[in-house]
């Protein structure tokens, strides 16, 4: 679940505990925005497809630890999310406490991973 906390600032819940070196590894994530070209904090338009080139990257982002259960963490941006626009977080290769290596996606159908920029 993803869930915009400040205007810079999005609050990401895994459903299981996750393997802190990947989920802290800002690279690990890309923001789809419902425009055909990236905005804000966003890193891909709506028909994008991911690569290493369009992820979130350190020297604008930061992810954290929002408490001790390896389930909850904050991403800081330097900038603020577009307001009116849709935003999806998409993590990708973050692994389940006590396992490593994992390559795929970390969210499906279900998810509730996208939220409207305020």
């Amino acid at each position: 679940m993803a869930k915009q906390i400040a205007k810079n600032q999005v609050e990401m819940v895994y459903d299981r505990p996750c393997d802190l070196e990947s989920a802290l590894k800002v690279t690990n994530y890309w923001i789809r925005v419902n425009r055909k070209q990236p905005v804000g904090i966003g890193t891909v338009g709506e028909d994008g497809k991911l690569t290493a080139g369009n992820s979130l990257q350190p020297q604008n982002t930061a992810v954290a630890p929002a408490d001790q259960s390896k389930m909850r963490f904050i991403l800081t941006f330097s900038k603020q999310a577009a307001p009116g626009v849709i935003h999806e977080v998409l993590p990708c290769f973050v692994s389940q406490d006590g396992h490593s290596g994992y390559r795929g996606e970390n969210w499906d159908q279900t998810s509730e991973n996208q939220f409207t920029g305020r």
